[in-house]
């Protein structure tokens, strides 16, 4: 992409998604909205995406609003914001449709991009760091939570003037920072994701959940595993909001006093998504991209990765009703963690 695109063509009409679809739209870019759910799409076409929140509500006009089986080639610049598990599918309607110079931006939890580059080559791939609280509310309606920041740039760290134009363009929605180190960045989320995932254990707010000090010890051993993956990776950790990931290593008594500052207070939607997926939603989770994701990369590098496993699994079941919603689910992490950090 060479050019200010002539349409914006968002694949996910999520809570990240619609968001971003309908403040680019709202600012006067032509965007097409595209999303596989009949209900979503259905009322959206019938009276609009209502987005609402922080900013208050409006119902932007898309330039077009399709299923994935309905778009045509070319597509010039494509931002993908659907859940991880279903970005092979919808890489199968983009990926031969996309134009010679035409790029994909992953606005996406997980490891994404390194997929999309495999099926459209690293040069026309952006990765993407998400740091933004919005949700699919119900049919045709979006809320934003938040002002939020993306951090987006090329898989290889060079910056240019393609990079340069798309992080102008999303910053009509959402502030946007481009940067030479994004998988610093997209791993920053990760190891915050992988506390996000665990509050899926137990049928509480978050904010209970981060409130008992055994409760913190664990959520800090989770994320200093993941941590620790990153760095067997040889990345360079970025900040996430206020989380510093190598401080979650906990090294020291210092350290982990550090680490509970760090954590959050709590969700600004009450829950994680991961948690409104399995609770409100009754569908499946992106947790295999997560945590799962974090104990295979970890476990490559010989590392145990016994929290994050466990993790996985528990919600696995949970996901698959053979296992309920429980404090218990959390407790049995509490050995582990605290045979990895300082009494």
């Amino acid at each position: 992409m060479s050019r200010h695109p002539d349409t914006v063509t968002v694949v996910g009409a999520g809570g990240i998604g619609g968001t971003v679809a309908a403040f680019l739209a709202a600012a006067g870019e032509k965007v097409t909205l595209v999303d596989k759910s009949v209900p979503h799409m259905e009322a959206i076409r019938t009276r609009g995406l209502l987005v609402d929140g922080i900013f208050g509500e409006q119902r932007p006009a898309f330039d077009g609003t399709l299923f994935p089986q309905e778009l045509k080639s070319p597509l010039d610049l494509v931002i993908l914001a659907v859940k991880s598990q279903d970005t092979e599918e919808a890489l199968s309607a983009i990926a031969p449709l996309l134009s010679q110079h035409g790029t994909i931006v992953s606005l996406q939890n997980g490891f994404n991009a390194r997929s999309i580059a495999e099926r459209v080559g690293s040069s026309r791939t952006v990765g993407g760091m998400v740091h933004m609280v919005a949700d699919h509310v119900g049919p045709g309606h979006v809320t934003r939570f938040t002002e939020g920041e993306f951090y987006i740039g090329a898989l290889d760290g060079k910056l240019s003037d393609r990079t340069q134009e798309i992080t102008a363009l999303l910053s009509r929605a959402v502030p946007t920072h481009r940067t030479d180190n994004i998988w610093g960045y997209i791993w920053a989320k990760q190891i915050y994701s992988c506390l996000l995932v665990a509050t899926a254990l137990v049928d509480a707010p978050s904010s209970e959940m981060l409130k008992p000090e055994w409760a913190k010890r664990i959520f800090v051993a989770l994320m200093g595993e993941a941590a620790e993956a990153a760095l067997a990776e040889g990345i360079h950790l970025e900040h996430y909001d206020r989380l510093d990931p190598k401080v979650m290593l906990a090294r020291s008594k210092q350290d982990l006093s550090d680490a509970f500052e760090m954590l959050p207070s709590g969700s600004a939607k009450g829950n994680s998504g991961i948690w409104r997926d399995i609770k409100i939603r009754h569908r499946k989770t992106e947790t295999e991209f997560l945590t799962g994701e974090v104990a295979r990369v970890g476990r490559k590098h010989g590392l145990p990765m016994t929290i994050n496993a466990q993790v996985t699994q528990m919600v696995k079941e949970i996901e698959n009703g053979q296992r309920p919603m429980s404090w218990d689910n959390l407790r049995s992490l509490e050995k582990a963690a605290n045979e990895r950090l300082p009494n």
